[in-house]
């Protein structure tokens, strides 16, 4: 009996180590999500004070950058869906379709200590240069 313990022993030991399990190419892979910080639901007003305009602002950007909303120009009395993207660093395009006119603008925005998102961007219409919009929105949950 005492030749049989050791190799019980090390029979035990060989199927203790061996299922110690490294996972190996079953283990589920994560791949890391990158969430576009601008992310959400925008509200707030903007203005132009070039073209004596101003409005309200709604956007909602998803974690990949796409722009969508709509813009009421208090002013003339017209809204404009709102289609684009913004990057991560704040880069935006966007389109504003009024029911005459299409309406462009591009530039840069940023998050300010307050929360809200900020920016002067100039704006084109057919392509021309008309005015530059400055951008005040709060993040709504």
């Amino acid at each position: 009996m005492n030749k049989l313990a050791p190799m019980v022993c090390a029979l035990l030991c060989l199927i203790v180590c061996g299922c110690g399990g490294g996972g190996g190419s079953n283990s589920p892979s994560v791949t890391p999500t990158t969430t576009n910080d601008f992310a959400g639901t925008w509200n707030g007003d903007w203005t132009d004070s070039t073209l004596d305009q101003k409005g309200s602002l709604h956007l909602f950007i998803d974690a990949s950058g796409n722009v969508s909303g709509s813009s009421y120009n208090s002013t003339l009395k017209v809204t404009a869906t709102v289609v684009g993207t913004i990057s991560s660093q704040g880069t935006i395009t966007a389109t504003y379709t009024y029911p005459d006119a299409l309406y462009t603008t591009s530039g840069t925005v940023a998050i300010n200590d307050l929360g809200h998102m900020t920016g002067k961007l100039p704006g084109c219409l057919n392509g021309v240069q008309i005015g530059t919009t400055t951008l005040d929105l709060v993040h709504s949950p």
